[in-house]
């Protein structure tokens, strides 16, 4: 699914946090970089193209796509404000976990979510987003531009059981947290489907 969003034709795709090397047998490899803090992650690499460093230092050098998947918010939202990232033109995020500020965030930083696609997967939902740079459409709502203004303006099939397992898992959530309200925005939008 990540690889899928990917521009064709763009290179170098920069996967940062490559630990697992999971993108690089969908996206030919001679296009991929991965990027990683820690070298120890990387000894099964082989002949892989990778890098041990702040990755997002060597987007400076040959900007392209970026891809945090499985990666923590906290690490999207610095990638996101990062200089570096100034000259790339795509970032796909698979933000883990649930992504609460994220996307106010991307945003505030002059991207926005281009695509968004949910994915279940072994009793989980994942949230797959494309970010272009630039305004972008209008979110349609403080909950939809909170929750996924691409999954609500193309009636992704899967928002109504992501929402409703959200508000399930989440359900202890404190109010004014942004937990809280990432949760009471998903009743919401759970109460307009």
């Amino acid at each position: 699914m990540v690889a899928s969003l990917v521009q064709p034709g763009t290179a170098p795709v920069w996967d940062l946090g490559c630990e697992h090397g999971q993108l690089w047998p969908f996206v030919p490899s001679r296009r991929v970089v991965g990027l990683e803090l820690r070298h120890h992650l990387l000894t099964r690499r082989g002949q892989r193209p990778c890098a041990v460093m702040d990755g997002l230092a060597a987007l400076a050098a040959a900007p392209g796509t970026v891809v945090a998947a499985g990666i923590g918010e906290r690490v999207v939202l610095a990638a996101l404000a990062a200089p570096a990232l100034a000259a790339c033109t795509q970032l796909v995020m698979v933000p883990s976990p649930l992504p609460y500020g994220l996307r106010p965030h991307v945003r505030a930083c002059g991207w926005y979510c281009h695509r968004e696609r949910l994915v279940a997967e072994r009793g989980r939902f994942h949230v797959v987003i494309d970010a272009r740079r630039g305004p972008g459409p209008a979110a349609g709502g403080a909950d939809a531009e909170l929750l996924g203004p691409r999954l609500v303006a193309n009636h992704d099939p899967l928002l109504a059981p992501y929402l409703e397992d959200l508000v399930a898992r989440r359900r202890h959530a404190a109010a004014g947290s942004p937990e809280g309200q990432f949760v009471a925005a998903a009743r919401r939008l759970l109460a307009t489907l």
